[in-house]
Order: C-alpha cells, then structure tokens, then sequence
C-alpha cells in the first residue's frame, strides 16, 4: 500500500506519512525515567494521540516499564461524579487488561 498523509485520527506509520514521535517528544524519555508526570496538550489534529501511541509502543518494545493508553473519551458528557467515576474505573482496567500486557 502506499502511503499518505492522514488528516483525521491517529497515524501508522505503515500507511502513513509521518513524524517520528521520539523526535517531537524528546524530554519525555528522561521524565519517564525519572517517574516524572507530563502533560501534553495542543489543539485538534496535532498528533497527540499518534505521538502517545507511539510513545506506548516504544515503551512496551522495551523490557524495563509496560505502557498502557486508555481513551475516556466515552466519559466526556457524564457530568454526575457517581456515574463517571466507576465509567473511568472500569475502562482504565478494560485498558489494562488488553492493551498492557508483554507478549
């Protein structure tokens, strides 16, 4: 397949043309070292969730951490606390239970 530039939700580098993730991310290796917190924050299509999901790769191709990302994005328009917080729950251990585990 040939590749192209993707204009709507995360990249894959197999099919698309893309920035390495290291590379735009660069003090995010020492803050993970250092259990350091970071956030990311940009507006729309600037490839925060490309640049995750390649950090999690990465991660997890080494043998020292397991990464996991988990999208809330199905919480956003609860508004009530007693029903968000067990939604955020079970999702952050959906996510655990599929995605963060070592071959």
């Amino acid at each position: 397949m040939e590749r192209f530039f993707n204009i709507a939700g995360p990249c894959d580098s197999a099919k698309h043309y893309m920035l390495s993730a290291a590379d735009r991310l660069p003090e995010v290796a020492s803050l993970i070292r250092k259990e350091q917190y970071f956030v990311i924050y940009a507006q729309r299509q600037c490839g925060k969730t490309t640049a995750l999901l390649a950090l999690r790769n990465d991660i997890n191709a080494g043998s020292e951490r397991v990464a996991m990302y988990c999208s809330l994005g199905a919480v956003e328009g609860v508004s009530d606390p007693a029903d968000g917080v067990p939604m955020i729950y079970s999702r952050i251990e959906w996510c655990a239970d599929h995605f963060s585990k070592k071959p």
